[in-house]
């Protein structure tokens, strides 16, 4: 709501962990509740999103109070907004801008994180055996959700030979064998849409890499011998990705830079919990988390979960039901 004088106190909304204290961009798009501003530093352009719904909230997102969402409708692509925790102001504009209060960086008040919020137990039902092969299974027996990059599961058979996406990522992923994953971040910008299947794919990868560290057991009497830790396994990934962000869309950018600080999207989250939910059997959290895949995108949710159950089915340490050595 734009406010000829400003009230009293301002409606106050609530920014993500990651979104500057002062900001100026260009509105690319606004669609379903959810309005885009790209932005630019060093790593090239990236979003932070106006959100209507606690849903689409990321650690790159404000999350408006119902008495503003209104400014959604009134904003235009094209238009340049500048942030700060005093308000939005849409540059010339002959309304006055908006005043809309958030924690400032510098404050003690609580900003949205983002973070995977998953006990020890969590994790490592998310990554068990059990949990892959059922998520497999009915991946395979469901054809309708062979598309995207979600054939890279299975047989080669099964990949589409007319999809060049498809056909490039394979042959990126085939002599990758962990720990060595340097050739991965090949996958950024592969494909088209606002955030192409190769950034969904990797996001996907960081997610199991961010999981897989935290569902280890404690050390057996005699160790046996471990290839590279998860965590390093990462680590080394994190600067090739980024130096590969110019390659892909501000989308994919921003799903990117999301991912490569353990601060997946909304959806993942609820990918997570559904598949840790232990008042449900194996197959019926494996039915409902990869439904949420499907629910997400044309096939974005789909190349996530795919990116995430191929890091588990070529992790060297997945040896039998929840053990990882």
């Amino acid at each position: 709501m734009l406010y000829p004088v400003p009230p009293e106190e301002a409606p106050r909304a609530v920014p993500g962990a990651l979104v500057p204290d002062h900001f100026s961009g260009t509105i690319r798009g606004r669609h379903r509740g959810v309005a885009n501003i790209e932005l630019r530093d060093h790593w090239g352009p990236y979003f932070i999103s106006l959100v209507a719904d606690p849903r689409d909230r990321t650690a790159f997102a404000v999350l408006l109070p119902g008495e503003a969402t209104s400014l959604l409708e009134q904003l235009r692509p094209g238009e340049v907004l500048s942030g700060s925790p005093r308000g939005l102001t849409p540059e010339g504009s002959t309304s006055t801008a908006l005043i809309l209060r958030y924690p400032s960086i510098q404050d003690d008040s609580p900003r949205y994180q983002g973070f995977l919020d998953l006990s020890a137990e969590d994790r490592a039902t998310i990554t068990s055996r059990t949990t892959r092969e059922k998520l497999l299974d009915i991946l395979l027996k469901e054809p309708r959700l062979h598309r995207g990059f979600l054939p890279l599961l299975f047989s080669p058979a099964l990949i589409p030979r007319d999809d060049p996406f498809l056909r490039q990522a394979e042959r990126t992923l085939a002599p990758l064998r962990l720990p060595e994953l340097h050739g991965l971040p090949r996958l950024v910008g592969l494909g088209p849409g606002f955030t192409p299947a190769g950034d969904d794919f990797l996001a996907g990868t960081l997610m199991a890499l961010d999981i897989i560290p935290r569902a280890v057991p404690e050390p057996r009497a005699v160790p046996e011998p471990r290839a590279v830790p998860e965590a390093d396994l990462r680590e080394g990934l994190l600067h090739e990705i980024r130096q590969a962000l110019s390659r892909t869309t501000t989308g994919g950018a921003t799903l990117l830079r999301l991912s490569l600080e353990s601060r997946p999207p909304a959806f993942a989250h609820d990918i997570c919990h559904s598949l840790a939910d232990d008042h449900k059997g194996p197959h019926e959290r494996a039915k409902e988390a990869i439904d949420i895949a499907d629910s997400h995108g044309n096939s974005s949710g789909l190349d996530f979960l795919a990116g995430f159950v191929w890091l588990l089915q070529r992790h060297q340490g997945f040896d039998r039901e929840q053990n990882w050595v």
